[in-house]
């Protein structure tokens, strides 16, 4: 992984014949989600992250939305999370990380795609001043209230099960950060965070709510 973002002026890394690339940003969380699973299935890859501010004059070529996350291979563009990670779940199928049943891969990628609103009363809290804690997780467990009763149904504390992989994956990515504190996909992730914005952590559900991100 390039320790630097590309930005304008940067000449074009030059491609491996072969070999996986992948076009990302550092804080990108669409970005996460493809290394999650390019590290679970041990992929051999190269991560180059862009300046979205100011991109190089390149990225036009390999971006063909503007934006990250990319796949590059060759002469071969991907572009998008979900379209990578179907991708990658067919040409490297072990691990099987989604499921192989149409009807249950389709249900997964309707509940993937009410998770991001889900979020968004915890993101204000962390990212917006001046934003009352109570209300805003009283917002969020609103609406997990429904991944909740999925999980009961399917009596598993994940969407896809318990994979051994999870941790193993989390601590791999997170070996660059010094001093990082995360152990596991959910839970520590945001009870670590609450604490840092001294929230009382210890009144609040996280090791059942969360498990499901």
């Amino acid at each position: 992984m390039t320790a630097r973002a590309y930005q304008t002026g940067m000449a074009f890394p030059s491609l491996t014949p072969g070999k996986l690339r992948l076009y990302s940003n550092r804080f990108c969380p669409f970005a996460q989600r493809v290394l999650l699973m390019l590290a679970a299935k041990k992929i051999d890859h190269e991560v180059i992250n862009i300046n979205i501010n100011k991109r190089p004059e390149w990225s036009t070529k390999v971006l063909p939305a503007r934006t990250v996350p990319v796949l590059h291979q060759d002469n071969m563009v991907i572009s998008g999370s979900m379209a990578i990670a179907e991708y990658l779940e067919e040409v490297y199928a072990s691990p099987r990380l989604l499921p192989s049943d149409p009807y249950r891969k389709a249900l997964d990628r309707s509940f993937l795609d009410l998770s991001l609103p889900a979020l968004d009363p915890v993101l204000k809290f962390f990212f917006k001043k001046g934003v009352s804690a109570d209300s805003e997780w009283s917002a969020f467990l609103a609406k997990a209230s429904i991944f909740e009763k999925e999980l009961g149904i399917r009596k598993t504390p994940y969407f896809s099960g318990t994979p051994s992989y999870r941790r193993t994956v989390t601590c791999m990515l997170d070996a660059d950060r010094p001093g990082s504190r995360r152990e596991s996909l959910g839970p520590v992730i945001v009870e670590h965070n609450v604490k840092e914005r001294s929230l009382d952590s210890s009144t609040l559900p996280i090791g059942q709510h969360f498990q499901w991100l």
